[in-house]
């Protein structure tokens, strides 16, 4: 939605963090990035708790489409599929206390996704999702993208879409340090 881009993440009125980022700052951020894979795919040779998922909460994060980029960026870090797949079911389940998280099994939830082709052999298949199960309802790919055009449709239209930016702005301006 639009308070997203003109009001949360705005360059220069946005949360503080995001504003203003000089070029340099990029250009550091972007050669992290191997040191960031080198040290995950270390952390996980030495069998220390490795999870995904768990930054959806942060800007420029859309939950789904960045738990797979995560899942990419960790095979390309050297850990194979299959256990970046008990990293963000059973494992991350496990962590939680939540055992019967993450697996099928009688009693744990009915939630899974159903691929054409198998992902955890190769993370490629991720992009041939057929359907998603939750609670036990089945929801096929092309209903899911039916209605998130829809819910983005919902989005644009003038009564949310103004509510959202007139109400946001004040609420920025009260809790975002604007010079710091």
């Amino acid at each position: 939605p639009r308070v997203w881009r003109e009001v949360v993440w705005h360059p220069a009125d946005g949360l503080p963090i995001y504003r203003n980022l000089p070029p340099e700052l990029f250009a550091q951020l972007r050669a992290s990035l191997p040191k960031k894979r080198e040290l995950v795919r270390r952390l996980w040779a030495a069998g220390a708790e490795v999870y995904i998922g768990t930054d959806c909460l942060q800007p420029f994060v859309v939950p789904g489409a960045a738990l797979h980029e995560e899942m990419k960026l960790f095979a390309a870090a050297g850990i194979p599929p299959e256990a970046i797949w008990a990293m963000g079911t059973w494992r991350a389940g496990r962590g939680l206390r939540q055992r019967q998280l993450g697996r099928l099994e009688p009693g744990a939830p009915a939630d899974l996704l159903v691929f054409r082709e198998d992902p955890t052999r190769d993370l490629a298949a991720l992009d041939t999702l057929v359907a998603v199960v939750s609670q036990g309802r089945v929801f096929p790919r092309d209903r899911l993208q039916r209605d998130l055009a829809a819910w983005g449709e919902h989005m644009k239209e003038a009564t949310f879409d103004q509510l959202s930016v007139n109400v946001a702005r004040p609420l920025m301006d009260q809790v975002v340090l604007r010079d710091y």
